[in-house]
Parts: structure tokens; sequence; C-alpha cells
């Protein structure tokens, strides 16, 4: 992570949004986890 950058973090509603593009649109993991800035180990965290 560079000086810019700054962590993200997502309220339990959002990351329940985030979840269901997953779990009811079948979104694949990877596209979402690149849209969101977010690590596919911690996607799997919130499962």
């Amino acid at each position: 992570m560079t000086a810019k950058e700054q962590r993200r973090h997502y309220s339990p509603e959002e990351k329940v949004e985030i979840l269901r593009e997953h779990l009811e649109k079948r979104r694949p993991v990877s596209e979402i986890c690149e849209q969101y800035g977010i690590d596919p180990s911690q996607f799997s965290q919130w499962k």
C-alpha cells in the first residue's frame, strides 16, 4: 500500500451488498474484488 492509498472501511450493509453480487448475480470474485479494491482473501473472510 502506497502513502496515497488508504484503507476503505465497509459497513456491514455494504459488505452484504458486495457479497450479493457474487452469490445472487453470479459475478466472478475476481471482478468484484477488482471493482471494489478488495483482496480476494478479504472477500472470503466476509463470506
